[in-house]
């Protein structure tokens, strides 16, 4: 089994702790060998893990939700508070021409990061780098940027190569649930349901 290192790297500290712990636990239990791995060696080049979102799911994404929502939006006008208004404006101002490039970089990422995997291939990484955020504390763009920008990083691996995903919340930070991740390759459904049980129980 694999982990994810850049997924790491940019969990919080605590986050980061108890994924230590429960790997250690699950190696210990299973016998099963857990190696770090670098998303620059997962798609083969010099990249980081942010350019799944930057410069490919975010821009597929936001696609989608002009064309869906987004038309419901300007035909209905609702309320909208304030986090979702500083969302829709990059909806908004969204410029699919200027957007092809990164389409096209979204099917590149999705056979380079596939064609990693061996039909057996489990890479685990923590569901999201943070707690969630309390209530109404998301008042600011700063605030909302520090919690999505490396939360969407680490989503958008699985997004952007279409992988099956598996949370379990063997975490505990703070009394908050913190999942890992397990994926497999693209249509390792069956496969990664059978590993997970085994990895867990």
């Amino acid at each position: 089994m694999l982990v994810l290192q850049d997924a790491l790297e940019i969990a919080d500290a605590a986050v980061r702790d108890e994924v230590g712990s429960a790997l250690d636990r699950i190696a210990e239990r299973t016998g099963i060998v857990i190696e770090p791995v670098r998303f620059s060696e997962i798609v083969g080049e010099a990249c980081e893990l942010k350019v799944c979102n930057l410069n490919g799911l975010r821009d597929l994404q936001t696609a989608e939700f002009q064309s869906t929502v987004g038309n419901w939006i300007e035909a209905c006008k609702p309320e909208l508070g304030f986090t979702f208004s500083m969302a829709y404006g990059n909806v908004q101002r969204f410029d699919r021409i200027a957007a092809l490039d990164n389409m096209a970089r979204c099917e590149s990422l999705f056979r380079q990061i596939n064609a990693f995997f061996t039909p057996e291939t489990v890479i685990c990484f923590p569901t999201t780098p943070k707690i969630a955020p309390r209530k109404d504390s998301l008042n600011t763009l700063e605030a909302v940027m520090d919690f999505y920008d490396p939360t969407m990083t680490i989503t958008a691996f699985s997004g952007v190569a279409r992988l099956p995903e598996i949370s379990v919340p063997l975490l505990t930070v703070d009394n908050c649930p913190v999942g890992l991740s397990f994926v497999a390759g693209h249509y390792q459904d069956e496969f990664l349901l059978s590993a997970v049980k085994r990895i867990i129980s």
